[in-house]
């Protein structure tokens, strides 16, 4: 019992130092969830459906106005950005998220 506890104890730290390292340490659990979703949902340029990523695992008890609370803070954060050139509920990823101002 003790080394699984110990290597939960080193799984929550080394993530907490990743979420240091992205910057996204300051995100709220579900943001960090939805950010997570999208990551995994996203195709190789980065475009994303939310509908798409909505039916994901680590997004689907979330309520439907947290996640698009939550869709719109990452926004806000220029982590994700609209995908002009497609629908209204596409979305793009941005790899340079950490280097944007907040």
């Amino acid at each position: 019992m003790k080394n699984r506890l110990i290597n939960f104890s080193n799984l929550r730290k080394m993530l907490l130092f990743m979420e240091q390292d992205l910057g996204v340490a300051d995100l709220s659990n579900d943001e960090k969830n939805l950010l997570a979703a999208i990551t995994d949902q996203a195709d190789e340029a980065g475009e994303f459906r939310s509908e798409i990523v909505r039916t994901h695992s680590l997004v689907l008890d979330m309520s439907h106005g947290t996640f698009f609370r939550s869709l719109k803070k990452l926004l806000e954060k220029k982590i994700i950005s609209k995908s002009n050139d497609l629908g209204r509920s596409n979305y793009r990823l941005n790899a340079d998220f950490s280097k944007a101002p907040e």
